[in-house]
């Protein structure tokens, strides 16, 4: 191994070290709950709001599962979130 790998191989541990150090302490802001619709990107008009609210309180009685709709308009550089896609 030559002189500059192994110079390279120092610096980039501690750097790698330093960035994941700062990503494990990033938490993303969301929005106060205020109801099963929270359109903060302003995505939704009114009727699909209370149309998705209506099935998302059915969806509640009939299972106990809260489930939560969320837009937001960006987020905040953290790009980690999971995405689930149906099969």
């Amino acid at each position: 191994m030559s002189l500059i790998q192994r110079h390279w191989q120092v610096m980039l541990v501690p750097l790698c070290l330093l960035f994941s150090f700062n990503l494990l302490h990033a938490k993303p802001t969301f929005p106060e709950l205020t109801g099963r619709v929270i359109d903060n990107a302003h995505m939704l008009d009114d009727a699909i709001e209370q149309r998705i609210a209506a099935r998302l309180s059915q969806h509640e009685n009939a299972t106990t599962n809260q489930v939560v709709v969320i837009t937001l308009n960006n987020l905040g550089g953290y790009v980690n979130l999971p995405i689930l896609v149906p099969s």
